[in-house]
């Protein structure tokens, strides 16, 4: 699974990005959590 995310600082500053749930091989079995930031 793969979900868009935006996170939000105390002081209102976003930052946007990619989280990826599981893994290729063991799907959403695994606990592994990929997140990729988008470049600023």
């Amino acid at each position: 699974m793969i979900y868009r995310i935006t996170v939000a600082s105390e002081d209102g500053e976003t930052t946007s990005g990619w989280a990826r749930c599981g893994t290729f091989w063991g799907g959403l079995f695994v606990d592994s959590v990929e997140v990729r930031w988008d470049d600023i």
